[in-house]
C-alpha cells in the first residue's frame, strides 16, 4: 500500500508539471534561465519511475489514462473513486 502511494505522489508530481497553455516557459527569457536548473520530470519517463511501485498490470492501466494521478489513486483504494 505504501508503494501505491508513493508511486500517486510520482504519478501527481509528473502531472503537475506538464506545460499549460498561460505558463510562459518557452519564452526566450525564460528559456535562458532554464539553463540554471534541471527538472527531474522533463528529463525521466513516468513510466520509469513508476516500475518500481506498481506492477505491470497496474503500470499499463494507469497510463493509458488521461488524469493519470486520479486513477493511480483508484487503484490504491478503489473506494475513493468520485466520477467527474
Amino acid at each position: 500500500m505504501i508503494y501505491r502511494h508513493v508511486a500517486w505522489l510520482t504519478a501527481l508530481r509528473f502531472q503537475l508539471r506538464e506545460a499549460r497553455v498561460w505558463e510562459n516557459l518557452k519564452k526566450n527569457y525564460n528559456l535562458e534561465y532554464r539553463n540554471f536548473y534541471s527538472i527531474p520530470e522533463h528529463e525521466t519517463k513516468l513510466e520509469d519511475e513508476l516500475t518500481p511501485f506498481l506492477s505491470s498490470e497496474e503500470k499499463a492501466y494507469i497510463l493509458n489514462k488521461k488524469r493519470i494521478a486520479q486513477h493511480n489513486l483508484l487503484v490504491c483504494n478503489p473506494r475513493n473513486y468520485v466520477s467527474y
